[in-house]
């Protein structure tokens, strides 16, 4: 399912929030580790996405156009709010 689900997107952050809304939160951390094992490059941008969610920045002021760093702040989001 969720490798399917990965075809049918370009927008990586936007399928960790639907599987969030569907109740699979348990499927994010397979969907990161898929997605940075396909895209190595992409963890620097990442990380640096998770630092600006823990640093408490707010999406609208992320930097457009870079979907690992969208990621990054999605998943700290999701993942802090769920704690």
């Amino acid at each position: 399912m969720l490798h399917d689900a990965n075809r049918s997107t370009n927008d990586p952050s936007a399928l960790v929030e639907w599987l969030a809304s569907r109740n699979r939160a348990d499927l994010i951390d397979e969907y990161v580790r898929h997605y940075l094992t396909r895209n190595p490059a992409a963890r620097p941008s990442f990380e640096e996405g998770a630092a600006m969610a823990r640093s408490g920045m707010p999406f609208a002021k992320l930097p457009s156009g870079n979907d690992a760093v969208v990621l990054g702040w999605s998943v700290t989001t999701l993942m802090e709010s769920r704690r």
